[in-house]
């Protein structure tokens, strides 16, 4: 923050400068603007925090330079659904969760290029990825750092609401609104989320949710990953992603795609309507199946909770998989002798007790935060 600008608004402008120079200073304090130097330290110190920024998020930013201090050897990139893939998981190997960053696979390209120690990339291959209305365009991924105006303060401060101001209480690990707020937001050590009290859920409690998600009579596909799917394969979505492959298999980087369960109240949804959401059906049928497997030698589809042993229980809420899933996947995964040959210290063992570990669902059982 520029504070010889700001004394010089407010000799300028009096009280208007001062009230601007309360504002901003608020949002410093909070961790809800301003929070890189914070955040890329508390990698440096190996002492996670938890970045939960609601009215104006950094995320890319955050990501983008907190895993060149990490230099992973193992990444996943993809949106929210990818969320609860934890270090832990992977260790020893460095590991760093590209979630929210990007969806689009000629970016997945650019992110890759930026690391030099890389053994494997797992990305999320939602149908969404490849309808003809994606748009997937060719190029590298960039990440404009905004400047910030009066304007902006005012609108950033003014988005806050009294409720919230008066709700907010100090905790150390915790910054941003909806950091303190909510207890929840990315973690710094991996770019995992953390997803505040939910993980305290019980599966009674889970039963009841979604129980009500049934009883609101509300569309389980009315997210815009949903619509448009009822087109053929776009074959451009193909190319970008064979052309991620091919770069990886030059520097001897494996890519593993993978498709993720949704709640069996979205499953049964998509399962009943071929016409709507032919798109998912395509990539489901064996030539579908077989496309994908044609790019990349490891493609697992995991669209099935129960193959996994698991169920909604073990979902945050209807499209994100909880840590628990995560990890069975990450298990499942291992059964493929190839695929553990590329990483064979992961310790199944230890995943498989942390799964077994307390019957909470969606519990953070590789969480580093205590």
């Amino acid at each position: 923050m520029n504070f010889d600008y700001w004394f010089r608004y407010f000799f300028k402008n009096g009280h208007l400068g001062f009230c601007i120079l309360i504002m901003e200073s608020f949002l410093l304090h909070i961790g809800e603007i301003n929070i890189e130097s914070e955040y890329l330290k508390s990698i440096r110190l190996n002492k996670e925090i938890i970045v939960g920024q609601k009215v104006a998020p950094e995320l890319k930013i955050l990501k983008m330079e907190g895993s060149k201090i990490i230099d992973p050897e193992i990444i996943t990139i993809g949106n929210s659904r990818v969320n609860s893939f934890r270090a832990n998981m992977f260790a020893p190997y460095r590991f760093y969760n590209f979630s929210r960053v990007t969806t689009n696979f000629s970016h997945y390209l650019s992110i890759v290029k930026k690391f030099d120690n890389l053994k494997m990339v797992i990305v999320i291959l939602e149908p969404f990825q490849f309808r003809k209305i994606e748009g997937q365009k060719k190029g590298p991924f960039r990440i404009k750092r905004k400047s910030r105006t009066i304007k902006q303060i005012v609108k950033n401060f003014y988005t806050i609401s009294k409720r919230d101001i008066f709700k907010l209480h100090e905790t150390p690990s915790f910054f941003g609104i909806n950091g303190h707020l909510l207890n929840r937001g990315i973690r710094s050590l991996d770019g995992s989320v953390y997803a505040g009290k939910q993980h305290l859920k019980t599966n009674t409690d889970q039963e009841k949710k979604f129980a009500q998600y049934k009883s609101k009579n509300s569309s389980p596909t009315d997210k815009d990953m949903f619509q448009y799917l009822d087109s053929d394969i776009n074959p451009r979505s193909l190319e970008l992603y064979r052309e991620l492959v091919h770069y990886a298999e030059e520097k001897n980087i494996t890519v593993v795609g993978i498709t993720m369960p949704y709640a069996e109240e979205i499953q049964s949804t998509l399962n009943s309507n071929k016409k709507e959401f032919n798109l998912y059906h395509l990539l489901q049928t064996p030539n579908g199946q077989d496309q994908l497997r044609s790019v990349s030698e490891f493609y697992f589809n995991f669209s099935e909770l129960e193959k996994l042993g698991s169920s909604n229980n073990e979902m945050i809420d209807r499209i994100h998989p909880s840590e628990k899933i995560c990890a069975r996947i990450l298990l499942k995964m291992m059964e493929n002798k190839a695929f553990e040959k590329i990483i064979p210290k992961i310790d199944t063992q230890y995943i498989r007790h942390k799964i077994e570990s307390t019957p909470l669902p969606l519990m953070d059982i590789f969480s580093q935060l205590k």
